[in-house]
């Protein structure tokens, strides 16, 4: 069984490490939406997305490969206002080949970008940035990165910061064109930290 459950509307919640299944008590979070509207469709077969035979975190066949080239999903676009967002993924990569990983938004020709580059060779931060481009003058702050870890090799990131009229979306890059990575939920939310995952499959 996997270890990411949904729960109905008003029902209570245990918490519990990931990693160890320690419970940690009841689980109080404000309420969220998840503003992808298809958390688990990362792309196509032509940017590199297949469907994945790997059980995702919560125990499905819902997982996506990705082989490492360069390419974008416009999962989300973001307004031209200075909003603190969270975006948040699981993402796997086990054969430790990359030594960049980086998922940006894609940016216009002026906006605010929220930016990550992580080696996951030695599992260390490269830099996380939260700058304006292309003379963007939108409001910007230290960003904040967390990453928890997950049975089965599963990492949660989450990364934090202003996002401000970025209206390609996303983008995943990496530096090994044939690095074997697994994606699953994706998350776009308002607000400074993420919340649990929110699966949605067609509206938010």
């Amino acid at each position: 069984a996997g270890l990411v459950k949904t729960a109905a509307v008003d029902v209570a919640r245990y918490s519990h490490d990931p990693e160890t299944l320690t419970p940690t008590g009841l689980y109080l979070e404000p309420a969220a939406t998840n503003l992808v509207t298809n958390s688990t469709n990362f792309g196509n077969n032509a940017n590199g997305f297949t469907s994945s035979s790997v059980l995702a975190p919560d125990g499905s066949l819902t997982a996506t490969d990705w082989d490492g080239v360069n390419t974008s999903r416009n999962f989300q676009t973001f307004p031209n206002t200075d909003t603190i967002y969270t975006i948040s993924f699981f993402v796997r990569h086990i054969d430790k080949t990359s030594t960049f990983f980086r998922i940006r938004t894609a940016g216009v020709n002026s906006g605010t970008r929220l930016d990550l580059r992580y080696n996951f060779r030695d599992e260390s931060l490269i830099s996380l940035l939260n700058n304006n481009v292309g003379g963007g003058t939108g409001a910007t702050m230290t960003p904040i990165l967390k990453i928890e870890n997950y049975p089965n090799d599963w990492k949660r990131f989450s990364i934090t910061g202003y996002i401000r009229n970025e209206a390609n979306g996303l983008k995943f890059t990496n530096d090994t064109a044939d690095a074997s990575y697994q994606l699953w939920g994706m998350q776009v939310e308002a607000g400074s930290f993420a919340t649990s995952y929110i699966p949605t499959s067609g509206s938010t």
